[in-house]
């Protein structure tokens, strides 16, 4: 191969004319690439609603209470607070705290209880010794339907005679 004036091939001047990219070429492969990161970011999952997840877990823990009742063959029952829920034990003719739960929302919820249709107001059952749903070791249980309201949604758990507990979660 001939070689130029200053010592250097054709081939390799070329090469060195040509080394980068270009200013197109890499705006192109930015725009490929926040293409890919936007497509990625809206297939993430939504965050889950705080309120959902809390009422599942009220609503996990009463049914399994309900059936350890009959498991365990004792009475069990649940006495509700505004901020909370403690779970209770029947021995020797008197009711205990077995472990105390609040509902772990960043705001005090509104909380409505019902039970047997009749509203009833948590601040003056708080101060009976008992609770306010009972789940006998027979499997029969006080019928009862709680709202946990935060916010635009409203958690709605109920429980019928026979133990059943359903969930259920809407607008106000």
């Amino acid at each position: 191969m001939p070689t130029s004036q200053a010592g250097h091939n054709k081939l390799t001047r070329r090469v060195r004319d040509q080394a980068g990219f270009t200013l197109i070429e890499v705006m192109v492969v930015m725009l490929i690439i926040g293409l890919m990161v936007g497509a990625v970011a809206l297939s993430l999952p939504a965050r889950p609603d705080p309120l959902n997840v809390r009422g599942k877990a009220v609503a996990s823990t009463f049914r399994a209470f309900a059936q350890s009742s009959i498991i365990d063959r004792e009475a069990k029952g649940v006495r509700l607070t505004k901020t909370g829920y403690e779970l209770m034990a029947h021995h020797d003719g008197n009711w205990s705290v077995i472990q105390d739960f609040d509902y772990g929302l960043d705001d005090i919820p509104v909380v409505r209880f019902m039970r047997n249709g009749a509203k009833i107001n948590l601040e003056t059952a708080r101060k009976t010794e008992g609770p306010m749903l009972r789940f006998d070791a027979t499997g029969l249980a006080t019928p009862f339907t709680l709202e946990i309201e935060n916010g635009p949604q409203v958690v709605t758990i109920t429980g019928n005679t026979t133990g059943e507990i359903t969930y259920a979660i809407g607008p106000e």
